[in-house]
């Protein structure tokens, strides 16, 4: 939560999508006490939860791969995948900062 908050270029309000393995929360706690103009959701709604596990993942990697901005975690290696495949592409593009 603080990191997203702290993005400067955001514009409020923002939609942010979660992409948490529910089977790792104890609670829905994540979704709460977010910053004024962060709307925090979780998978896409109505589609995501009829589709297994494995679905689901590919979904929230197809997702994340796609945002515009990808704030993730050093110690996750789904987001340590999604950030090496956003740093390849950017890379390609010539962007180098």
């Amino acid at each position: 939560m603080q990191r997203v908050g702290n993005i400067v270029s955001l514009e409020s309000p923002t939609v942010v999508y979660l992409a948490a393995a529910d089977s790792l929360l104890n609670n829905s706690s994540i979704l709460e006490g977010w910053t004024k103009g962060l709307l925090p959701i979780e998978g896409v709604n109505g589609i995501y939860k009829k589709h297994p596990y494995l679905i689901q993942s590919a979904i929230d990697y197809e997702v994340c791969s796609r945002a515009d901005i990808f704030v993730c975690n050093s110690f996750s290696t789904f987001s340590s995948l999604i950030f090496l495949e956003r740093t390849q592409r950017m890379i390609t593009r010539g962007i180098t900062s």
